[in-house]
C-alpha cells in the first residue's frame, strides 16, 4: 500500500512538473539590434585632435595637417544638413530576416522623430534618413555616402533594444505589462575633415500601463515612449555642441 501510495506521489509529481514546463515558458522577447561601431577605422575626436595640437603631443607633420583641417576644412556652417546612419549587424541574413520590416519601421521611427525636433532650427536645417543599407569598414565610407546625400555630418547611431513581456504561468501571474531595456551609442561625424564631433551613450528602461491589450498593441507604445526619450536626449546633446562651437 505505502509502494502504491509513493508510486502514485511521484506520479502526480511527474505529471505537474510537465504541465508547469509547457505552460511556464520564459519571458516572451522581441529584441531590436543594428550593428556597432567597433569598425570605424581612421577617424579621430575632434577634441583629442585639439588637446593633442594643444600640448604638441604629435608629429610636427600630424600637428600642421590637422591645423590645415582646423583652419580650412572645420567650419560650421550653421545651419548644417545630417544624414542618419544605423549599421546593420555584421552576422545577420538580412534579406532573410522576419524583423527585416520591423526594423526599418523603428528606423523610420527614429529618423521621423529626429527630423521632428531639429529640422528647421537655427543649427540644423534637415535631417536626413540613408537611402542604403549602411555597412562600413572606415571612415571614407561615411563620407561617400553622406557625400551622396549631401551631408554636412554623418550621425551614426546603434542601438540594442529589448521589449520584454514576462509570461503568464497557468493563469497565475497574468500577462499585464511589458519592459523596455535600451542601451544606444551615438557619433556625430564631420563629411569633410572624418572628425568625430560628439560620441555619447545612452541607456533607458522604461515599463509600459498595465491597460488590457495585445502585445503588439503594448510593444508599439513602449516603442514610441522610449523613441521619443532617446531621440529628446540626442537632440539637445547635438544642438549643445553646435551652441558651444558658436560662441
Amino acid at each position: 500500500m505505502v509502494n502504491r501510495k509513493s508510486t502514485l506521489f511521484y506520479g502526480l509529481l511527474i505529471v505537474l512538473s510537465i504541465t508547469l514546463t509547457v505552460c511556464c515558458v520564459a519571458p516572451r522577447t522581441t529584441m531590436y539590434a543594428s550593428g556597432s561601431f567597433e569598425h570605424i577605422r581612421y577617424a579621430h575626436a575632434l577634441a583629442d585632435v585639439r588637446e593633442k595640437i594643444e600640448r604638441e603631443e604629435i608629429d610636427r607633420e600630424d600637428i600642421d595637417y590637422y591645423k590645415y583641417l582646423l583652419e580650412q576644412k572645420f567650419e560650421l556652417s550653421l545651419p548644417v544638413t545630417i544624414v542618419v546612419l544605423i549599421p546593420t549587424a555584421r552576422y545577420w541574413w538580412y534579406y532573410m530576416d522576419p524583423r527585416n520590416s520591423k526594423e526599418d519601421s523603428l528606423y523610420m521611427l527614429i529618423v521621423n522623430a529626429l527630423q521632428e525636433r531639429m529640422s528647421g532650427t537655427e543649427f540644423v536645417q534637415d535631417i536626413k534618413r540613408s537611402s542604403s543599407l549602411f555597412r562600413f569598414n572606415t571612415i571614407y565610407d561615411i563620407q561617400e555616402i553622406a557625400a551622396r546625400h549631401r551631408a554636412d555630418e554623418a550621425l551614426l547611431l546603434s542601438y540594442n533594444l529589448n521589449i520584454i513581456h514576462p509570461t503568464s504561468c497557468c493563469g497565475l501571474w497574468p500577462l499585464t505589462y511589458v519592459r523596455g531595456d535600451l542601451s544606444s551609442e551615438i557619433a556625430l561625424i564631420d563629411t569633410r575633415t572624418g572628425f568625430i564631433l560628439l560620441n555619447n551613450t545612452y541607456s533607458l528602461k522604461k515599463e509600459g500601463s498595465k491597460e488590457s491589450a495585445s502585445f503588439a498593441v503594448k510593444e508599439q507604445k513602449i516603442i514610441h515612449t522610449i523613441v521619443d526619450e532617446w531621440t529628446e536626449s540626442i537632440t539637445n546633446d547635438i544642438l549643445d555642441f553646435f551652441k558651444s562651437e558658436v560662441q
